[in-house]
């Protein structure tokens, strides 16, 4: 059966449609939480304060700079880079990423990362150790957080469900 996913709305026209893209089928696999925090920020549309406001594409999980992050599924390393990983006009700084291919299009995107245990091409399995949590970066201040995307059918997609409990410590 296939995993629940909630799909990104994107803008419409009319100032405050929101138009929702067709939801993916996310295929059932083993899941680990990559961090044991708890969400700290929610999937969906972020108030960016006088910047507006933003498209949050995945979940940030509490954690503390140095901790290790698992991966979610079983896949092969798609991505390793810095920066905005979609190379958006005015796309936000996630730090040192790392992207994971699952198979029947989706993949998972976690970031800032330091101390990488992958390279592009390697095959891992869930809960294996990726890197560790880094530092935010500039465009990103606060405390340390590990930032958690899933991608199915072309688009982000909520990662709580993907989320052994959806709730953490």
């Amino acid at each position: 059966m296939p995993a629940p996913a909630t799909p990104a709305p994107a803008r419409g026209e009319e100032p405050g449609l929101i138009t929702f893209h067709r939801p993916a089928e996310v295929p059932a696999a083993r899941t680990v939480r990559p961090v044991p925090g708890r969400v700290v920020a929610d999937y969906g549309w972020v108030a960016a304060g006088e910047a507006g406001e933003h498209y949050h594409h995945g979940v940030d999980l509490a954690a503390r700079e140095g901790d290790p992050v698992r991966a979610l599924r079983g896949g092969t390393v798609r991505r390793v880079g810095s920066g905005d990983p979609d190379r958006r006009e005015g796309g936000r700084d996630l730090g040192q990423f790392v992207e994971i291919d699952h198979g029947e299009g989706v993949l998972s995107r976690y970031a800032p990362l330091t101390d990488l245990q992958v390279k592009v091409g390697d095959r891992v399995e869930a809960g294996a150790v990726i890197g560790r949590v880094a530092s935010p970066p500039p465009a990103e201040p606060g405390a340390p957080h590990l930032h958690l995307e899933v991608h199915a059918g072309g688009g982000s997609v909520d990662p709580k469900p993907f989320l052994d409990d959806g709730g953490g410590i």
